[in-house]
């Protein structure tokens, strides 16, 4: 049998063994506690780094829609004065157009008439000078001769 010293020796040894084993998984523990808490520090450092480049990323984008919309509304201003100016000169040439088809009718009826008048006239002087030729009249082209000579 085994003495109560030897029991005793055994159950300080295991007890001494466990505590061993105990401590070290304490200092274990510790440092994986202090390695969690850097990682812990180090990822809030980050969430507020995060946290403050998106407030100034979400500034920025205020900023630049923002402009955008105003650029927006100046174009649109911008598109609406040309649309109006579009329509006023459509309608000046329109305006410009008619006119000038009226007078148009105008001096071709104009033209017209002088071409007739003339056409009348110059079938009534080839009339005449027929007629004077025959009698030993001079002729218009024998007067204008006659008159440019003696206009020398």
């Amino acid at each position: 049998m085994i003495s109560l010293n030897e029991v005793t020796a055994r159950l300080a040894r295991v007890e001494s063994e466990r505590m061993g084993h105990v401590d070290s998984q304490l200092d274990v523990l510790r440092l994986e506690r202090d390695s969690l808490k850097t990682s812990s520090a180090r990822l809030a450092d980050q969430l507020t780094h995060a946290r403050n480049e998106t407030k100034q990323i979400q500034t920025r984008l205020e900023q630049e829609f923002s402009l955008a919309k105003q650029q927006l509304v100046e174009k649109e201003n911008e598109l609406a004065i040309s649309n109006k100016q579009l329509v006023e000169l459509r309608t000046r040439l329109a305006t410009v157009q008619a006119q000038y088809t009226a007078q148009d009718t105008t001096i071709g009826k104009y033209l017209l008439n002088h071409i007739e008048l003339f056409s009348i006239k110059l079938w009534h002087v080839s009339r005449y000078d027929s007629r004077t030729s025959a009698k030993g009249v001079p002729t218009a082209k024998k007067q204008n001769t006659v008159f440019r000579e003696s206009s020398r």
